[in-house]
């Protein structure tokens, strides 16, 4: 019974630090998820900037005690509303990223086993040698979460070097800039 409880308080606090963060996030950025939307798509009437606040629950009058009660807490008798509504069906949401999602981890998979395989059959050849002594040392890499070891090759490749895109993907058939910042297809 006390692991049951320990496990049921763990969970209480993880969906509180969760649901904390999810409502500072937003609170601590310069400006709000309806600004950068009406920027990315200059197509969206002036009359879209409310309907979107309302949406994202934005605009609301009282302290952020108040606003975070009203986050943590669904009104009663009214199902909570945790996304948008896409205009699109979910087959064509899938049809869009299912290619790109197969794209990044195919190559991410070839691209490690090939660097993997090369670098194991190198330290074993010189077994002993300096490299296979300095391999265990690099270890720590593995401990390293692959969502943040992502955002530092995101940053990175994208806004050091603009190498690829910060966000979207490039058309099949896009000219890509050798210098300067990159620009996305989206």
């Amino acid at each position: 019974m006390r692991f049951i409880t320990r496990r049921l308080a763990f969970y209480v606090v993880a969906a509180w630090t969760a649901i904390t963060i999810n409502f500072a996030i937003p609170h601590l950025l310069p400006s709000n998820p309806v600004e950068v939307m009406m920027a990315r798509h200059p197509e969206f009437p002036p009359s879209a900037r409310r309907a979107l606040e309302i949406q994202f629950g934005l605009g609301h009058q009282g302290s952020l005690l108040h606003q975070y009660g009203c986050i943590s807490t669904p009104p009663p008798r009214q199902p909570r509303h945790l996304g948008l509504n896409y205009p699109a069906s979910v087959v064509t949401v899938l049809n869009n990223t299912v290619p790109w999602t197969i794209l990044l981890v195919g190559s991410a998979t070839i691209i490690s086993f090939v660097i993997g395989t090369l670098l194991g059959i190198f330290a074993g050849w010189r077994r002993g040698g300096w490299f296979d002594k300095a391999l265990p040392a690099f270890t720590f890499v593995q401990a390293i979460p692959y969502f943040f070891l992502a955002e530092l090759a995101l940053v990175l490749f994208s806004s050091d070097l603009h190498i690829f895109p910060s966000y979207g993907g490039y058309q099949l058939g896009d000219t890509i800039a050798s210098t300067g910042p990159s620009s996305p297809a989206r």
